[in-house]
């Protein structure tokens, strides 16, 4: 006998009897109706009182496929930690850095790959992190950056907060 001193057939057993029926079938019909609603609840719970980032992640109303300063979605408030900054250095190699300042990195919420892509979309130069790193700034030579390529946009693609963009411009 389990600790609280009472088993599950122990329960059924004493339910009453229903048209000739123990009442453990309709009792599981019970629990199964329970389970499924409390699940349906569950996952219908509505994004906007969902403050948790993995909440918000899975109740997503307008997944889009960038986010940019100007148009953050349902990302607003989180532009600063997000958005690439690009630095250039004309006087030394690599001359161009690309660095993404999010606030207290964690194992689940990281910036996985910081680049520069064309307007279809394509990497031209990327550079890939791991959940560990705490520092997000990738180093990329300018000569690696075809001049032909207009319409260049640098990323960050973040764990948790998709794709953000800013727009970049080769000097």
């Amino acid at each position: 006998m389990p600790a609280f001193g009472l088993q599950i057939k122990d329960v059924f057993s004493k339910l009453p009897q229903i048209n000739g029926y123990q009442g453990r079938y309709y009792s599981m019909k019970i629990i199964k109706l329970i389970l499924i609603f409390s699940f349906a609840a569950i996952w219908l719970i509505p994004a906007a009182g969902c403050k948790d980032d993995f909440m918000q992640r899975l109740y997503r109303k307008t997944p889009k496929p960038e986010y940019t300063r100007d148009d953050p979605g349902e990302w607003a408030g989180m532009e600063d930690d997000h958005i690439p900054v690009v630095t250039f250095y004309p006087d030394r190699e690599p001359d161009i850095v690309v660095r993404v300042n999010l606030q207290n990195p964690t194992a689940i919420h990281y910036i996985e790959k910081i680049g520069i892509m064309d307007e279809k979309r394509n990497d031209l130069v990327c550079k890939e992190f791991r959940s560990v790193d705490k520092i997000f700034e990738a180093q990329f030579y300018s000569a690696n950056i075809p001049g032909n390529k207009k319409n260049l946009k640098v990323y960050a693609k973040c764990s948790l907060h998709d794709l953000w963009t800013d727009k970049f411009e080769k000097p």
